[in-house]
C-alpha cells in the first residue's frame, strides 16, 4: 500500500485534505482517502500524513500489504505503530507483521496554543470524559477541554444524515456554552470497513485528533472498556498512547470505571439530559431507537439511577417485554447488571432486580451451559 503526499481542496464550503492510495493487489478499496471539515477550520488541519497511516494501519494488516509513506511522518509515530502491530500480532496470535517505510520523516511543529481536546459521540463514554475536564473539575488550565472532536465516520448513511440534520448543530451550540469549540469532521472511512468491521471503533477514532495537530496539544480517548477488563477492543489503554506524535499526546480516559459508573458520577450533569445517545441501530430514525440492546442496558441504568424521565432522547414507558432477550452481551455487560443490582437493592428500586437478575441468568447460561448459542467471556 502506497500512501501518496496528502493534498487539500475546497469544496462547497467545506475544507478537504485527502491522500491517494495504491494497492500491490487488485482489491476493492478506495483509491483515495478524504477528511472535510468546515472551511473556516482550514488553519487548524495538518497536511501530514500521519492521521492517514493511523487510520489505515489496520487495513493495510487486514490486506497483508506493507506501506510506503510519501508524506511527512513524525519519527514517533512510527515507532509507536510498530509496537501497536506487535501487540495485536500477540492478541491474534499471527506473528506475520507487515512492514512501514516513510520518505520523510519529520517531527511535527509545536501546536499553537497548548490545548486538549476529546472525542465527543453523545455516549455515555464520551461525555463522562467532556465533563471529567471541564474546569469545574480539572483545575489544572493545560488538561481542561477546550475543543471537542465529532466524526460522522462511524455512522450509517441514514444515521449520519439525522445527525447532520437534528443533532450536531444542537451538540455544538450546548458544548459552546461550555466554552468547547465543537469540530466536525466528515470522512469516507466507512467504506475501508469491509475488510475490518472495527475500523471505525479502532484506529481511525484513535487517529482522529492527529487531524487538528497544529491545534491542539493532548487528547482524551474516552474509555470503551475497563482497567479491570483489559481484552482485546478497538479502542484500549494499552495501545491508544502508540498514536501520539512528538507534538500531541494522545490518553485513554476513564477506564477506571464501568459504564454504569461513569453514568452515576454524571447523573445530576444537566447538558447530557437533552442529548444522550447510544443507539447501534444503522436503520435507526430517531437518535435512540429504545430496542437495541444499547439503548435497553442505558434505560435500565437510567431507570436505577432514577432519571429515565429527565432524559428526552429514549421515549417512555420501557419496553420490558424486550428484556426476555439477551441484552447483557460481554462481561463487563453483567458486571454491569451486577453493579446495578446492588444499587437497586440499596435505593428501594427493588422492583427492578427480577429483570436484572433475569438478565444476570440468561447471560450465565448461553456462555456456560448453551455455549453454542452465547459469547465467551471477555
Amino acid at each position: 500500500m502506497i500512501i501518496h503526499t496528502p493534498e487539500t481542496r475546497r469544496e462547497n464550503g467545506k475544507y478537504i485534505v485527502s491522500a491517494r492510495l495504491e494497492y500491490d493487489q487488485d482489491i476493492n478499496l478506495p483509491s483515495e482517502l478524504w477528511f472535510s471539515v468546515d472551511e473556516e477550520l482550514d488553519s487548524h488541519v495538518s497536511v501530514r500524513a500521519d492521521i492517514f497511516l493511523g487510520s489505515l494501519i489496520r487495513i493495510a494488516k487486514a490486506i497483508n500489504e506493507d506501506v510506503h509513506v510519501r508524506g511527512e511522518l513524525s519519527p514517533q509515530l512510527l515507532f509507536g505503530f510498530r509496537e501497536y502491530l506487535k501487540i495485536h500480532a500477540a492478541w491474534s496470535g499471527n506473528y506475520d507483521n507487515i512492514k512501514i517505510n516513510a520518505d520523510k520523516l519529520v517531527v511535527p511543529d509545536p501546536p499553537r496554543e497548548m490545548a486538549a481536546s476529546c472525542n465527543i459521540s453523545g455516549g455515555i463514554d464520551s461525555f463522562f470524559t467532556l465533563w471529567s475536564q471541564l474546569p469545574e473539575n480539572e483545575p489544572v488550565p493545560e488538561l481542561q477541554v477546550k475543543y471537542g472532536i465529532f466524526s460522522f465516520g462511524g455512522y450509517s448513511p441514514l444515521r449520519s444524515e439525522l445527525f447532520h440534520q437534528k443533532y450536531v448543530p444542537r451538540l455544538k451550540k450546548m458544548t459552546q456554552s461550555l466554552g468547547v469549540e465543537l469540530l466536525v469532521v466528515d470522512t469516507n472511512i466507512p467504506l475501508f470497513k469491509s475488510f475490518d468491521s472495527w475500523l471505525p471503533i479502532s484506529s481511525s477514532h484513535i487517529a482522529l485528533p492527529l487531524l487538528f495537530s497544529p491545534l491542539i496539544s493532548i487528547h482524551y480517548i474516552p474509555g470503551t472498556i475497563s482497567y479491570h477488563q483489559l481484552n482485546p477492543w478497538g479502542t484500549h489503554p494499552m495501545t491508544d498512547h502508540l498514536f501520539s506524535i512528538e507534538s500531541l499526546r494522545i490518553f485513554t480516559h476513564g477506564s477506571e470505571y464501568y459504564r454504569f459508573e461513569k453514568l452515576r458520577e454524571i447523573v445530576h450533569w444537566e447538558p447530557m439530559y437533552e442529548y444522550l445517545q447510544v443507539c447501534n441501530n444503522k436503520e435507526a430514525e430517531e437518535l435512540n431507537d429504545c430496542t437495541c440492546r444499547k439503548c435497553l442496558r442505558t434505560m435500565m441504568m437510567l431507570e436505577v439511577l432514577g432519571i429515565s424521565d429527565k432524559i428526552t432522547t429514549f421515549q417512555l414507558p420501557i419496553q420490558w417485554k424486550r428484556f426476555a432477550g439477551r441484552v447483557a452481551v460481554y462481561k463487563s455487560h453483567y458486571l454491569e447488571f451486577k453493579l446495578m443490582a446492588k444499587l437497586a437493592n440499596l435505593s428501594g428500586k427493588r422492583k427492578l432486580l427480577p429483570i436484572i437478575y433475569l438478565q444476570m441468568l440468561i447471560f450465565n447460561l448461553t456462555n456456560w451451559l448453551v455455549p453454542f448459542f452465547g459469547y465467551k467471556w471477555r
